[in-house]
């Protein structure tokens, strides 16, 4: 999977890594949820399910999750367009996302800092 733009993330300690490894590992939700607040897989969980009971524990929510997506389509191509740091402990992110249909789509991302380490926390 390609990311581009992420030389932008350089000069905020961390955040690189957080960035690449949700986007490379963006269909593997077992994989990128070490790099997202419990708040952001319970959203992207009832994004994708239509379940808002908040019933189930983050470990279920993920396998739910998980199951949803195995035959959606893969993420291709990422390119990071804007980053911008609100304070030392919030960031967002404009990418612009190629799927593996050529269709493509911009989304922003609300990064956190907790415990410091940079985590998704909110997609918009």
């Amino acid at each position: 999977m390609k990311i581009e733009g992420r030389n932008q993330s350089a000069t905020i300690p961390g955040l690189d890594y957080t960035i690449a490894n949700y986007f490379h590992d963006f269909n593997d939700i077992h994989k990128w949820s070490n790099v997202a607040t419990n708040d952001f897989i319970k959203q992207a969980y009832s994004l994708c399910s239509g379940d808002t009971s908040d019933s189930k524990t983050i470990e279920e929510m993920k396998n739910s999750y998980f199951e949803i997506n195995q035959n959606k389509l893969d993420l291709a191509e990422c390119n990071i367009d804007k980053i911008d740091q609100i304070d030392k402990g919030l960031v967002n992110i404009r990418v612009t996302r190629t799927w593996e249909n050529g269709d493509t789509d911009q989304v922003s991302y609300e990064i956190i800092k907790v415990n410091d380490k940079w985590l998704i926390d909110q997609r918009f």
